[in-house]
């Protein structure tokens, strides 16, 4: 019993021994932040009795679990739902590390996220983002989730091996030999209430400044969270941000196939209601995707200040780094909507192109000379779903947000999408023309300050 695995048992009453050969008998466990349950088919012992093993047990977790029983046509037993909640490794944590033999990734600026590059004792100011205004009475600082960005699953510590606060500090340790990936640490207040986040990006990976054609700006060469910028390495696929939230949702872990990077908190998606759809319970819960409303949304009450051409508490990027504007350069832009980075770097935009423009085989699209310099690969990295939270469009979808809001009536932002219509043939980049929903999860593609 474990957080990579929970071993369910128990015994099954009221059926016959005389004709075993008839009886079926089912495990069903349903994860709490899941609707849908999994079917564990069992084999009963002489007794009665069964175990299954269930692998890849999130941490922190309620499981809801029953047995059905059947013998037969006439003869069913349907147990009682039991309840169990896995360990959080995370929750007893703390050490006494001292900020004062700490390195400080405050010290150039405060942000959202930090780059850490290799082993050793670190530091970060606990404030709001890129504020002075500290997050309240921390209690105490613990690791959330770690992630090799894979498959594989990180036992837990093995990114980051401790945290601790001393002062005004939140402190943290990288294990020697650091390894590649990401984190999220969270400051936890007396009644163990999440007051605020920040998104550690392990990689010792060099990170090229990528200049756009007319002056439009910088911006990093990789999304944000990506522990590589090569054309078709998934490592290079990044993290996924719903429109005006500054922590990481993980994406795919292949190329090839969507199917979640595992990390040691799972993902857990709130259904949209009165007390899910607020900044608030967004700020308390980082790990939790909050599905879309009616209007498209994640936020009860539309709110287009939570990120903007200056850069605010709920940036996700690193320090001397914004979300960047979005835009295009069609004449028909509104608000602003003509002045942003790709569009200035004269993208096309509005409309459909030759097949071989986008790269076929590349999963995505190299921007070349033209556009800027040096070259640089933007992965269709998919999305996650605004309506389920599930992955979608791996390989033929890459849409990369901005700060660029359509106006105080629509619930929508503007930014940069390459897609490929397989039932037209055609390949597709629209840098700003097309609407996307705030409540979906996206490429981030930091822009310099």
């Amino acid at each position: 019993e474990n957080f990579d695995g929970l071993v369910l048992g128990g015994k099954v009453n009221g059926l016959s021994a005389v004709d075993r050969s008839e009886i079926k008998a089912v495990l069903y466990v349903e994860e709490e932040s899941f609707g849908s349950s999994r079917e564990f088919p069992l084999e009963l012992r002489e007794d009665f009795s069964f175990s299954a093993q269930l692998d890849a047990v999130d941490i922190d977790s309620a499981y809801k679990y029953w047995v059905i029983a059947s013998q037969g046509s006439t003869n069913s037993v349907h147990s009682e739902t039991k309840i169990y909640r896995t360990a959080d490794p995370y929750e007893e944590s703390e050490k006494d590390l001292l900020s004062e033999s700490a390195a400080d990734l405050s010290a150039s600026g405060v942000a959202n996220c930090y780059i850490v590059p290799d082993s050793g004792l670190y530091k970060f100011k606990l404030v709001k983002g890129n504020s002075n205004e500290p997050v309240g009475e921390v209690e105490s600082v613990r690791v959330l989730w770690e992630s090799f960005g894979t498959y594989v699953k990180p036992s837990a510590f093995e990114l980051i091996s401790a945290t601790g606060k001393d002062g005004d500090y939140a402190v943290f340790e990288v294990p020697q030999p650091s390894k590649e990936g990401n984190a999220v640490i969270a400051a936890y207040d007396a009644q163990d209430k999440i007051l605020w986040s920040w998104h550690i990006w392990l990689t010792a990976a060099e990170m090229k400044e990528i200049t756009y054609a007319n002056g439009a700006g910088v911006m990093m060469d990789r999304n944000l969270g990506a522990l590589s910028s090569a054309v078709n390495d998934p490592k290079a696929l990044g993290l996924f941000y719903q429109w005006g939230r500054k922590d990481p949702f993980l994406g795919s872990a292949s190329i090839q196939g969507s199917r979640y990077a595992v990390s040691t908190r799972n993902l857990k998606v709130a259904t949209n209601t009165a007390e899910t759809s607020t900044i608030g319970f967004a700020t308390a819960n980082p790990h939790k995707f909050i599905l879309q409303n009616d209007s498209g949304d994640w936020l009860a009450v539309q709110d287009n200040t939570l990120w903007s051409s200056n850069k605010t508490i709920y940036d996700p990027c690193p320090a001397g780094w914004k979300i960047p504007e979005g835009g295009y350069n069609d004449g028909m832009g509104e608000q602003g909507l003509e002045d942003g980075i790709w569009a200035k770097a004269e993208i096309p935009s509005k409309g459909n192109y030759p097949f071989a423009d986008i790269d076929y085989g590349k999963n995505g699209k190299v921007f070349t000379s033209q556009y800027c310099t040096p070259d640089t690969w933007y992965p269709a990295a998919g999305s996650i779903e605004a309506t389920k939270g599930e992955l979608f469009g791996l390989g033929v979808d890459g849409i990369y947000m901005s700060s660029t809001t359509f106006g105080n009536s629509d619930p929508c932002f503007t930014g940069l999408i390459i897609q490929y219509h397989s039932h037209q043939n055609i390949h597709y980049i629209n840098c700003g023309g097309e609407k996307m929903n705030r409540a979906g999860g996206f490429s981030v593609r930091c822009c310099k300050e």
